[in-house]
């Protein structure tokens, strides 16, 4: 039996994928966390639904903590992870047209939103923003509104990001009471409480346990 089959509901922390995914069939959790990380982006979509729509998030955790994420790993990641952007991305965009309407005018701006408990590109930046370019010209950047974004939960630049950003990496690092108490953000301490919730539920729970007993 695995470090993950060990674990109770109540040991997961968002990293774990099974919790992140119940996390975000709560539309308050899931629109907190996406106002956190796109910040002024979020505010310039017209209505809410439209908002959440155009956002996949997505989680690449590391399920067992005992292992080590070495140089010669997450080398092999890089390329497969950043592909596998490219395509969700697309996915996203065919999610977002009508079936019969003008394309164009549908295809509203799109976010794909990778977060990692490990650092992806090695700068240790907690956020890379990443839009189209032009290699010929560095400074072009491709307005077709699609946009990629890797966070790193273990980032270092704690000046370029705000306090409620960085509390945000802190409690999906560490999803725990103790955490959320030491936090000022309304935002994260609503996503603590709602979580609390979702862990004791009975039903999430035997969920997991199902999850478990399958690995």
């Amino acid at each position: 039996m695995n470090n993950q089959n060990k674990k109770t509901l109540k040991d997961l922390h968002l990293t774990d994928r099974f919790l992140f995914d119940e996390a975000m069939e709560d539309l308050v959790i899931r629109e907190n966390i996406l106002k956190v990380i796109l910040g002024k982006e979020a505010e310039k979509e017209q209505s809410r639904s439209d908002f959440l729509r155009s956002v996949k998030l997505d989680l690449f955790a590391i399920e067992d903590e005992d292992n080590d994420v070495n140089e010669e790993i997450l080398q092999e990641k890089e390329a497969g992870l950043v592909r596998r952007s490219r395509y969700k991305q697309a996915q996203l965009d065919r999610s977002l047209l009508v079936i019969g309407e003008d394309l164009i005018s549908d295809l509203i701006d799109s976010y794909m939103i990778s977060i990692m408990p490990f650092d992806l590109f090695g700068s240790q930046k907690f956020r890379y923003i990443c839009k189209m370019g032009c290699i010929d010209v560095p400074d072009l950047i491709l307005e077709d509104g699609s946009t990629r974004i890797f966070i790193n939960t273990y980032g270092k630049n704690n000046e370029d990001e705000t306090p409620e950003f960085i509390e945000l990496m802190h409690y999906i690092n560490e999803t725990r009471e103790e955490a959320a108490n030491k936090f000022q953000s309304p935002r994260v301490k609503d996503i603590h409480k709602r979580l609390e919730r979702i862990r004791s539920n009975k039903e999430v729970e035997d969920r997991w346990m199902s999850h478990t007993q399958s690995k």
